[in-house]
C-alpha cells in the first residue's frame, strides 16, 4: 500500500461518516476520489448541504455530488428491475427475501438512496430454485451463463447463487444459500423467513433479513470479498450501532451457532480500527489479534483496487475465506466444493467466475 492511499482516506473517517461527524468542508480532491473508490460517495454527499456545495466542476464536493447523482440514477434502474423480479416470483407464489442493496439501505439509513446498489440480490429456498427459474424466464430473464435449464442438484450443491439478466439491464443474483460453503453461515431459509423484516422501498413492500441475520451476512459477504471497498465497513458500522445490547448479544450467539464467529470477529476488528475517535479500547469485545488482522487488511485495501481477474487470485480468496471457517470439517467442505467446480462444471464455473470478478460489490 502506498502511504498516499492511507493518507488520502484515514480509516477513522469511515467511522466519522457512520456517526455523522465527518466534516465535508475538509474535503480535498484526493479524499473525494478515495471516498468515491470506496463507495462512500452517497454517505459523504448526504452531509454536504446544498447551500455549501460549490459550483466549480472540479471542486472536491462537486466530484462527490456528481457521483451521488450517477449512483442514484443507477439505483432507479435497480428499483425498476426489483419490482419486475419480485412481481414475477410473488405471482408464482414463491417466497423470497431482498438482501443487500436497497433493502439494506432502508434498514440502515431509512431510505433507498442511503447506499449504492448496482444489482438485485434475492434469497429463496433451495427447493424453489426450479420454480424461480421458470417464473423469471417467463418474465423475460435469462441465465447469464447461457444455460437454459433450471439449476440442477449438482449446481445447487456447488454454488450458492445464479445470475440472471433481463430488462432493464440490471443483474439479478438469485441466492439459495448465504454462502457457497453452508457451514460458514448455516442459516436455513425457513429460519430466515420466520424472522424476516418488512421494508418499504419507494412504495414497494418487500421482505428482507432481520437486523441480526443481515449483520451476519454482511460479515460473511465482506470477508469473502476481502472488504476491499470500505463502504461495506460503513454498512457494518450502521448495522452494529442500530442494535441494542440484547441485539448484539443475540448476534454473537447466533454467529456462534451458525459458524460465523470468525467473520464476525474480523468485522468487529474493522469497526474498532475505523471508529471515530479511533481509540476506543474494549468497546467491541475482541482481542488484539483481531485488531491486528483488521489493521493489516485495511493496509491492503486502502487503495480500493479492483480484484485481480484470474483463477489463481480467485482461489487465493477462496482459501482466505476458508480460514474463516469454524473448524476443519467446514474448511474441508469448502475446499472440496471449490475444487470440484472447475472439474464438474467447467464452462458454467468459468462464466460464473468472470461474472463475479467483473461485478462491483453492493
Amino acid at each position: 500500500m502506498s502511504l498516499a492511499a492511507r493518507d488520502a482516506l484515514p480509516p477513522h473517517l469511515v467511522g466519522a461518516l457512520a456517526s455523522g461527524r465527518f466534516d465535508p468542508s475538509h474535503l480535498t480532491g484526493d479524499l473525494a476520489r478515495a471516498l468515491i473508490r470506496h463507495r462512500l460517495a452517497i454517505a459523504t454527499a448526504d452531509l454536504i448541504t446544498t447551500a455549501a456545495s460549490p459550483e466549480a466542476p472540479d471542486a472536491p464536493a462537486t466530484l462527490v455530488l456528481r457521483r451521488r447523482r450517477a449512483e442514484v440514477m443507477r439505483m432507479m434502474q435497480v428499483l425498476a428491475a426489483l419490482r419486475q423480479t419480485s412481481h414475477a416470483l410473488s405471482a408464482a407464489g414463491l417466497r423470497h427475501l431482498v438482501i443487500k442493496g436497497p433493502a439494506l439501505a432502508v434498514q440502515t439509513t431509512g431510505h433507498w438512496q442511503g447506499r449504492p446498489a448496482t444489482d438485485i440480490d434475492l434469497l429463496i429456498a433451495p427447493s424453489d430454485a426450479a420454480g424461480a427459474h421458470d417464473a423469471l424466464t417467463q418474465a423475460g430473464f435469462v441465465r447469464r451463463d447461457g444455460g437454459q435449464a433450471p439449476p440442477g442438484p449438482l449446481y445447487l450443491w456447488l454454488q450458492c447463487e445464479l445470475v440472471y439478466t433481463g430488462a432493464p439491464a440490471v443483474p439479478l443474483d438469485l441466492h439459495w444459500r448465504m454462502d457457497a460453503t453452508p457451514g460458514l453461515c448455516d442459516l436455513s431459509f425457513a429460519d430466515l423467513w420466520a424472522r424476516r423484516s418488512p421494508v418499504d422501498i419507494a412504495g414497494q413492500a418487500v421482505h428482507t433479513l432481520d437486523p441480526v441475520d443481515a449483520l451476519l451476512f454482511t460479515a460473511v459477504h465482506g470477508g469473502k470479498s476481502g472488504w476491499n471497498r470500505w463502504g461495506m465497513i460503513l454498512d457494518a458500522h450502521r448495522q452494529w450501532t442500530a442494535l441494542d445490547a440484547p441485539g448484539r448479544d443475540r448476534a454473537l450467539r447466533r454467529a456462534q451457532s451458525v459458524g460465523s464467529v470468525r467473520p464476525v470477529r474480523l468485522m468487529l476488528g474493522l469497526l474498532a480500527e475505523t471508529t471515530c475517535p479511533p481509540d476506543d479500547p474494549g468497546r467491541f469485545g475482541i482481542g488484539g489479534s483481531w485488531r491486528r488482522r483488521a489493521r493489516a487488511l485495511l493496509d491492503r485495501t486502502a487503495e480500493a483496487r479492483t480484484p485481480r481477474q484470474s483463477i489463481p487470485a480467485a482461489l487465493s480468496r477462496a482459501l482466505a475465506a476458508m480460514r474463516m471457517a469454524p473448524g476443519p470439517l467446514v474448511a474441508a467442505d469448502g475446499a472440496l466444493r471449490a475444487g470440484l467446480r472447475p472439474v464438474m462444471m467447467p464452462q458454467a464455473y468459468h462464466t460464473h467466475l468472470r461474472t463475479l470478478l467483473r461485478r462491483p460489490e453492493t
